[in-house]
């Protein structure tokens, strides 16, 4: 599992497969806060923002919800509703405050996750950590506090054009 500051990437082997295979859940939380300025053009400087709350499992059960932006605010969900989701805020009309930050961590919390303090990447009982040995060499690494920090990553490279 990768934490980077562009999101979890991990391969769907690893959260469909893996899961199902050995009859547990798997879930992928991701949370990038969108700092793209288009007025920086022609440098395009920050990154689309995107939240994500995903849940796979044994047999056909699986579930997300997530709110996306490339180039425009999306919002899709499906499968599986558990009973702690907020599904009067998916009807919104604004697109952002169908899935905001609260709602996803709420979600993770129901599901015994804290994945936004920081002491909850050092647990107490039993933890699997993957290890990726091709890291590019520009990346860079970051407290979770000096990621909050720095939302507005403007020494972010371009994106894109």
């Amino acid at each position: 599992m990768s934490d980077s500051a562009s999101g979890s990437d991990l391969s769907s082997l690893l959260y469909f497969e893996y899961a199902k295979n050995r009859g547990i859940r798997s879930v992928i939380v991701v949370e990038i806060p969108h700092s793209l300025d288009r007025k920086s053009y022609p440098q395009h400087r920050g990154r689309y923002g995107a939240r994500k709350f995903r849940v796979t499992g044994a047999g056909d059960f699986g579930s997300y919800v997530e709110l996306v932006n490339d180039g425009k605010w999306m919002f899709d969900k499906g499968g599986h509703i558990f009973d702690f989701e907020d599904t009067t805020a998916y009807e919104a009309k604004r697109t952002t405050d169908r899935f905001t930050h609260d709602m996803l961590v709420s979600y993770c919390r129901h599901l015994g996750l804290d994945p936004f303090n920081e002491d909850f990447y050092v647990p107490n009982g039993r933890g699997i950590l993957l290890d990726f040995r091709h890291h590019h060499p520009d990346n860079k690494t970051f407290t979770l506090a000096e990621a909050r920090a720095s939302n507005e990553d403007r020494d972010v490279p371009p994106v894109g054009r």
